[in-house]
């Protein structure tokens, strides 16, 4: 048994837009947002018409199942004067596809010249516009907090991951193979720089293109898992064998300076599961939100200075595995060292809760490469919404990695979970899951 615990648009690239790419015009070096102004009525506009095409899309392809999409004013009435309750949606499509949705809203701002700040409220907006009259259900507090905390930050995410794909000054092959590869990324600011004509017009990156560090690292192993239920019989106990690939990016050091907006700095970790509940097995990003530097900036004459700073983070969390299940949305704030410049209802097999966590990691890193990570992640949930009770996670992983040349290596990972179920009208339970994971991985950075 698994650890349970919570807490698109088409793009033809015609020939019209791609024919100027030898033209003249010039960007200004200091645009944050590739040459476009802000355009908040087009933004508003285009939250309303993602919900049209994704509600379309859901009559079109949905058949029985998609009764949910025949909205109507009887339909829009009826959910304003019943109001808010929590849905009975599947793991994958409340903690991956309602964020994915909300970072379509939140994009159709960012990509139109508004900043981190004044993207946010269309995510909000755009997902309380579904939940009353995009779909019959009912509005669901779990969507609105998921599609909109969520939204903002796999939204800020792709935008900033787009624009290290983007180059403005390339041409030919090169320069749509580039606008195909961002699009990809962020679908909707590829619809944006369609429209506006931005996919062929040559012209100056923003100054802010690349943070001051980029590193990356790709991980393609295989990896054992394991999970146990307290008073199993150990004879019963589920292993399986799986092959995984992942891929950790760091964008930006707040060390280095990069703590001056929303996500100057941000952690990505993506991993892909072969034969597993899903394939996408886990998605994580965590921002900073807002640093503030509690010592003296570093200098090129001392690299190896200490650094402080005290951080606000936003945090996003998907993991679904054979072995655990957890999501989530949040903030948090905590201290940035350095010391080198190196539950059940129907359809729904989880908890919705609120409650107190805590994440701590330990990185070593060799000539720019990460080598060692132990990591803590422990949560405390009250459960709002499910089988009433109380969770306590712990989640516990330590990786190695063993370069061979400058961007090859091998390393090997042990996770281990623990999950303890406190219920006043039902046994209290103890559930474990394990993976160990051996792999090769490539070292890439900037």
């Amino acid at each position: 048994m698994r650890i349970r615990v919570v807490v698109a648009a088409a793009i033809v690239l015609g020939g019209a837009p791609l024919s100027g790419l030898t033209a003249q015009e010039v960007w200004p070096l200091d645009c944050d947002t590739c040459s476009q102004p802000k355009k908040i009525d087009l933004s508003a506009s285009e939250v309303a018409l993602i919900n049209v095409v994704v509600n379309a899309f859901n009559r079109i392809t949905r058949g029985e199942d998609g009764e949910f999409a025949y909205v109507s004013p009887a339909s829009w009435l009826r959910n304003i004067e019943i109001g808010w309750e929590f849905d009975d949606n599947n793991f994958t499509t409340n903690m991956f596809a309602h964020p994915f949705h909300g970072a379509t809203y939140y994009n159709a701002a960012r990509s139109n010249g508004l900043n981190y700040w004044a993207s946010a409220p269309f995510a909000f907006g755009g997902s309380l516009m579904w939940e009353y009259i995009g779909e019959t259900h009912l509005p669901a507090p779990n969507d609105f907090i998921a599609t909109s905390l969520g939204g903002i930050a796999l939204g800020e995410m792709q935008y900033r991951v787009s624009s290290l794909i983007l180059d403005n000054t390339a041409t030919g092959g090169s320069r749509i193979w580039r606008e195909l590869g961002a699009t990809l990324v962020n679908p909707v600011r590829g619809f944006n720089r369609l429209i506006h004509g931005d996919m062929g017009r040559v012209g100056a990156n923003p100054s802010d293109r690349f943070p001051k560090e980029i590193r990356s690292l790709w991980d393609f192993g295989g990896r054992p898992v394991a999970d146990t239920v307290s008073g199993d019989d150990p004879s019963e106990e589920a292993s399986t064998r799986r092959f995984y690939g992942a891929f950790n990016l760091w964008y930006g050091n707040p060390h280095a300076g990069d703590h001056k907006k929303p996500f100057d700095s941000f952690e990505m970790r993506l991993q892909l599961n072969a034969a597993d509940v899903a394939t996408l097995g886990r998605l994580q990003v965590y921002g900073l939100l807002y640093g503030d530097p509690l010592t003296e900036p570093r200098t090129e004459a001392d690299p190896r200075k200490p650094s402080h700073i005290f951080a606000v983070t936003q945090h996003y969390d998907y993991l679904n595995n054979q072995a655990f299940e957890l999501g989530g949305q949040g903030f948090g704030m905590g201290l940035l060292s350095s010391r080198s410049p190196y539950a059940e209802i129907v359809n729904r097999s989880y908890d919705f809760g609120t409650g107190l966590g805590l994440q701590g990691y330990l990185m070593g890193w060799h000539k720019g490469r990460q080598v060692l990570e132990l990591a803590y992640w422990g949560e405390w949930l009250r459960v709002i919404d499910g089988t009433p009770g109380d969770h306590l996670i712990h989640i516990l992983s330590a990786t190695a990695r063993f370069p061979i040349v400058s961007f090859f290596g091998a390393g090997a990972n042990l996770t281990h979970a623990i999950r303890n179920g406190y219920f006043p009208d039902f046994p209290d339970i103890t559930e474990t899951g394990t993976q160990f994971g051996l792999f090769i991985t490539f070292f890439t950075d900037r």
